[in-house]
């Protein structure tokens, strides 16, 4: 059997060979060194032993604590570490959990043993430096770069090396408010530094209270969106699809209807729009800027959609009396005007549609139906219906039965009103109609005779008897009637004849009231086209609202009156044939009333007509000199060309020579 010895072999020579074997004696191969730790660390202190003979022991502070692998001290953060290694047999020294008692001298030596003596290392330190430690109101919260309170907000910044121990909270908030101190607890000799103290006040960040929410309104209606803010410190601005509307308490939008209510100032930013349109509908957004270091809020979007009402269209005839054969009547159908406009359409019976006229403003549209009475429109029933995209249904209005009174052969004398209201300025027709007249048609007034058959018994020049003698008609009219025109009034036939009896019309008892203006911003003026071509038809409009009695419009051209159609007696249209005669020419509409100082105009013109065939001739003299001029681009194109080629040879031929 071999064994590994170490050591030396001295062989003397004599007459018979003669080997000592000389063994190495046990010497330490690693020896411990200094070592530094903070309060917790774990440090090793090494110690090696080649040809171990003897027992291990560490020493401290001159006390053993162990014998080779057995402790002899009862701290159990010390432990011994044995490993066997290529220089020797380790017994290495562990300290767990280093603490303040733990800085002491240490040194590692090896008893007598083999008949080789003992050894001792170099007596090393271990030094623990303080603990660097943050409290908060008394209470530790960390130790070194360790975060002790559990909350993952907190961390130790900097460059420990350095010394920087720097305490960071993310997301604070109140709770984080208190006495933040620093110290750093005595080691050794040192003793201990601090605490610093600092007082940490937190304030709430800019947040809101309430959001706007979203909303569906009816047009026309009133809506507040609702926005509230505490702490408020940069601007509030509210948006309409990313377009911003408004500054704190000024709207700067050009849009109107919008107002901002702030119940509680800078607090309350509610958004009030008053009767909504569709342009006010869309994606809201309450936001508010950065400021002294709160940073920009943005609330949730409020989508705003704007409801158009069903609107119910309202069909009026221009008499509500008793028709008369070959007398004009006019249904007139309007509702308001929407984006977009209704479709409205005259059915008579429930079966064909009738030609209308239709009147296009930016508040309502009206069709209007001029019909002739005859015979066969007696129990007649004529329905308007309103058609629109948003509506799920037809709405509709109606006019009828129509009651025609047929006349008789017979003599009769008839008015067609009992009672007449009528408003200072107006100018108004009492109707007596008699037929097969063989007498004398008197209009009696307060028990007065006024007229006889067409001649005035007054001076007064606004009395005047009309209407179509030949078909029977008498009918007093009074211009620009006043308060004391007021009376009761009745047409009477007389005649020579005795078999003829006197017949009388009933009373009509007349009552004239303050007249009432027109509404402000009328008359307003319109055109069915808004290109004018050489040989179309265009309809011009002038329309009054509003006003007892109407106001009473006519139309010119340059200065001539024109004869219009009445739609009803608060529009009065003009069919006008384009040509080139009238190009340049300008349409006045006037509004007279009672309640006017002077009249009011709209005014369409001057009319710029557009001849059809310039667009062509311009067209073709275009192209022409188009194709003109890409012909001599390219004979300009070849002469250049031809010119450098020549002037190129005559250069090589000069050289040649």
């Amino acid at each position: 059997m071999m064994f590994p010895i170490s050591g030396s072999v001295t062989c003397v020579v004599y007459s018979v060979l003669v080997c000592n074997l000389v063994l190495a004696a046990q010497h330490f191969t690693v020896t411990p060194t200094d070592q530094s730790a903070v309060v917790g660390d774990t440090v090793t202190f090494h110690c090696t032993v080649a040809e171990k003979k003897g027992f291990l022991t560490w020493l401290q502070d001159g006390s053993p604590l162990n014998f080779d692998t057995t402790m002899s001290t009862g701290n159990a953060d010390y432990s011994i570490v044995y490993k066997s290694t290529a220089d020797g047999e380790a017994y290495d020294l562990r300290i767990t959990n280093v603490g303040h008692d733990d800085a002491k001298n240490y040194q590692c030596t090896i008893t007598q043993g083999g008949g080789d003596n003992g050894a001792i290392s170099e007596q090393v330190s271990l030094t623990v430096t303080g603990t660097v430690i943050w409290s908060k109101d008394s209470e530790d919260i960390t130790s070194d770069a360790t975060v002790t309170n559990g909350d993952n907000r907190f961390s130790i910044t900097g460059n420990q090396n350095n010394g920087e121990y720097n305490l960071q909270i993310v997301n604070a908030d109140t709770q984080d408010a208190g006495t933040y101190a620093c110290r750093v607890t005595a080691s050794g000799n040192s003793v201990q530094i601090g605490p610093s103290q600092a007082l940490l006040t937190v304030k709430e960040l800019q947040s809101f209270g309430v959001e706007p929410v979203s909303k569906g309104i009816l047009e026309d209606s009133d809506v507040t969106l609702f926005c509230s803010v505490s702490d408020k410190a940069g601007q509030l601005v509210w948006s309409l699809n990313g377009e911003d509307i408004s500054s704190d308490s000024t709207i700067t939008t050009s849009t109107s209807g919008y107002t901002i209510n702030s119940p509680t100032p800078s607090v309350d930013y509610n958004l009030k729009i008053e009767s909504v349109r569709p342009e006010h509908a869309g994606n809201y957004v309450c936001s508010v800027t950065s400021a002294n270091g709160h940073p920009e809020i943005t609330s949730d979007t409020a989508l705003l959609t704007v409801e158009i009402p069903v609107r119910v269209p309202t069909c009026a005839p221009s008499t509500v009396n008793t028709l008369i054969l070959g007398e004009n009547l006019i249904l007139v159908c309007e509702t308001e005007r929407d984006e977009p406009a209704a479709i409205l359409r005259w059915i008579q019976d429930g079966g064909e549609e009738q030609d209308g006229i239709t009147l296009d403003t930016d508040t309502e549209i009206r069709v209007g139906l001029v019909l002739t009475i005859t015979e066969e429109l007696q129990g007649s029933v004529f329905t308007c219906v309103s058609t629109h995209p948003t509506h799920q249904n037809q709405e509709t209005c109606q006019v009828g039965p129509l009651a025609v009174d047929i006349l008789q052969t017979e003599i009769k004398l008839f008015s067609k009103e009992a009672n007449r209201n009528a408003k200072v300025g107006e100018d108004i027709t009492m109707d007596c109609t008699v037929q097969n007249k063989l007498g004398t048609i008197h209009w009696i007034r307060d028990g007065q005779v006024i007229s006889s058959d067409t001649t005035m018994n007054n001076d007064d020049t606004r009395y005047f008897i009309g209407g179509d003698q030949s078909i029977g008609e008498f009918n007093l009219n009074i211009n620009s009637v006043s308060k004391p025109d007021a009376g009761s009034y009745y047409c009477l036939l007389t005649s020579s004849v005795e078999e003829l009896p006197v017949v009388s019309s009933n009373v009509m008892q007349l009552n004239i009231g303050d007249a009432i203006p027109p509404k402000d911003n009328y008359p307003q003026c319109a055109k069915s086209s808004k290109d004018l071509i050489d040989g179309d038809t265009v309809l011009l409009t002038c329309i009054s609202k509003g006003g007892d009695p109407p106001a009473i419009l006519q139309w010119d051209q340059d200065g001539n009156n024109q004869e219009g159609i009445h739609i009803d007696e608060s529009a009065l249209s003009l069919q006008v044939n384009i040509s080139n005669e009238i190009n340049g020419a300008t349409f006045t509409c006037t509004s007279k009333h009672s309640t006017f100082n002077q009249s009011q105009t709209c005014v369409i013109g001057p009319i710029q007509v557009a001849d059809a065939s310039n667009g062509d001739s311009w067209n073709v003299g275009f192209w022409i000199v188009l194709v003109f001029l890409i012909i001599a681009i390219i004979i300009i194109s070849f002469l250049i060309v031809f010119l450098v080629r020549r002037k190129g040879r005559k250069e090589r031929t000069s050289v040649t020579i």
